[in-house]
């Protein structure tokens, strides 16, 4: 049986050509710290907070819009810029800016986003599931973000 107070963690894989480059890659984008073991690529948070994220060699290139994409969060705007920089230096291709994220596509053309929170301009209530986005915790403002009804690819 189950214990009910274990949680379940998670890691994320990400599919790719060149798994040492987008190691490298992936690394930079998230301050993550690079390892070999058993014959396969990973990156770790040395914090112990975030996700493992595991490259996996594949031999078919990508085709179509990711379905599922990661969101990295900056405490501001010209932090989540001063990163974008780097990753463009690492091959990586800033798409287009929107109110409160870069979309960009890693060396692959993988889909993410180089998110930072927003200040509110007036009241705004938290609605829904995940209404505060992680930089909130923090900063304690309400994530003024509408649902991400933004094309992605």
């Amino acid at each position: 049986m189950t214990d009910p107070n274990v949680r379940s963690r998670i890691q994320v894989c990400i599919d790719c050509a060149d798994d040492q480059r987008l190691q490298a890659f992936w690394a930079a984008a998230l301050d993550y710290q690079p390892h070999f073991v058993g014959g396969w690529r990973h990156v770790i948070d040395a914090a112990g907070a975030g996700p493992v994220v595991w490259f996996q060699p594949v031999p078919e290139p990508k085709v179509a819009k990711n379905r599922l994409h990661l969101d990295v969060w900056f405490g501001d705007d010209p932090a989540a810029a001063a990163k974008r920089d780097d990753l463009i230096d690492l091959g990586g291709t800033a798409v287009r800016r929107e109110h409160d994220f870069w979309l960009m596509h890693d060396p692959e053309g993988n889909e993410f986003c180089l998110c930072w929170p927003v200040a509110p301009v007036g009241p705004v209530a938290p609605t829904g599931a995940g209404a505060r986005s992680p930089g909130d915790q923090q900063t304690g403002t309400v994530d003024s973000r509408p649902e991400r009804s933004v094309d992605h690819g």
